[in-house]
């Protein structure tokens, strides 16, 4: 039984990656000038009672290598550790919309904060309580949640 799970954790990171690569667009000079790579992940989930569960993620950590994203759209899947993100130090805008993403889940971000980040969405989560802080934020969503507390 173990091998068979971690066989499947494999193949859906393997998936994961596969689909990150079939969506990635917008390729411009990396942000250290060293040479060109991809800015833009749009890679939301299906919506819909149809869908197969293979459209929706929960693990993202196959995304770690893609450190020059700058915009991120991973809305409507099953995310609850956004954790990968964080090496993405340049995102500007980040989707994570539609998740099942609650505020010990987003602790990462408290330990390294996207400090370019501009844009976040975080609707329709399970968050009660946001206490995030991004210096450069100008856009903030976080309807449809449980929210008790905003700090």
């Amino acid at each position: 039984e173990g091998t068979a799970a971690a066989s499947s954790g494999k193949d859906l990171i393997a998936n994961a990656h596969i689909k990150a690569g079939e969506n990635l667009k917008g390729l411009a000079k990396s942000v250290d000038g060293a040479g060109f790579a991809f800015t833009h992940l749009e890679l939301p989930g299906k919506d819909g009672e149809g869908d197969a569960i293979e459209e929706k993620f929960g693990n993202i950590d196959a995304l770690e290598p893609y450190v020059h994203l700058r915009y991120v759209n991973l809305s409507n899947h099953m995310l609850q550790n956004p954790g990968p993100l964080v090496k993405m130090s340049h995102l500007l805008s980040l989707n994570l919309s539609k998740n099942r993403l609650t505020a010990a889940g987003l602790q990462s971000f408290r330990e390294t904060p996207l400090k370019f980040l501009q844009v976040l969405d975080l609707s329709e989560n399970l968050l009660e309580n946001y206490s995030l802080d991004f210096p450069m934020l100008r856009e903030l969503y976080l309807n449809k949640n449980q929210l008790n507390d905003v700090k």
